[in-house]
Order: structure tokens, then sequence, then C-alpha cells
């Protein structure tokens, strides 16, 4: 699994291009920055509070960035300040989070799904 590119606003309007990537390694560091089991990853979305929010794109971002071998310097607070540049930040980062979640966390018997991203990766 690649990353996919996005497009968010930043402090001055100007749009930046952001690697973003939810993998296993992207869950890994979710679980271990939140204390949130991976057995209740694919719950979270149902009543997710802002700050789980923030720090689910800061993982994404990060991971995403590993995976394009770039340097990334956001913090957790930079991350929400991106979501005060752009309104549709959150957004953009939880739809690349749904299109390929399914196809990394395991089911039932401990295997992962399999199932691709509708869009595919993008670079």
């Amino acid at each position: 699994m690649s990353y996919e590119l996005i497009k968010l606003k930043n402090e001055d309007g100007n749009m930046d291009n952001h690697p973003c990537r939810f993998g296993m390694n992207t869950l890994r560091l979710f679980t271990t920055l939140t204390g949130i089991p991976l057995n209740e990853i694919d719950k979270i979305g149902e009543n997710i509070d802002l700050d789980t929010a923030i720090k689910l794109a800061f993982c994404g971002l990060k991971d995403g960035y590993r995976k394009a071998g770039k340097e990334f310097t956001l913090s957790l607070d930079d991350v929400g300040d991106l979501m005060d540049y752009d309104i549709n930040a959150l957004a953009t980062i939880m739809d690349v989070f749904a299109n390929q979640f399914n196809a990394v966390i395991p089911d039932e018997s401990g295997n992962v799904k399999g199932v691709k991203s509708p869009k595919g990766p993008k670079k």
C-alpha cells in the first residue's frame, strides 16, 4: 500500500501537498499514541472526538511522509492548525482513512481483509 497525495491549505491560503497513508504502521502509531486497542479501531468513527480525530490525522500524515521519503516536521498542534486554515482538511484526511482502512484492519480470524481502496493509491 502506498500513500495518497492530498492538497491542504496553509496559513497563507496556498495549497500544499501532503502525503497521507493509513496502513498497519499508521495504526501502530495511532494505537500507541491513543491507547485505543487495535480491536476497537473499527469503532472509532462512531463517536470520535476532536482530539482523537487530530491524532488519527497526525498519524496518517506522519506515515505518509515516511512512505514518501520526506521529513515530517508537523506536531499535533500543527496538524490541528491545518484544520483552522482549511475547513475541509479533516474531511479530506478522513476520506483517505475510509478508503484505506479496510485494506489493513484484521477480521475476526486475524487476517487482513485485503480490500483495496476504490480510488487506488496516488503519488
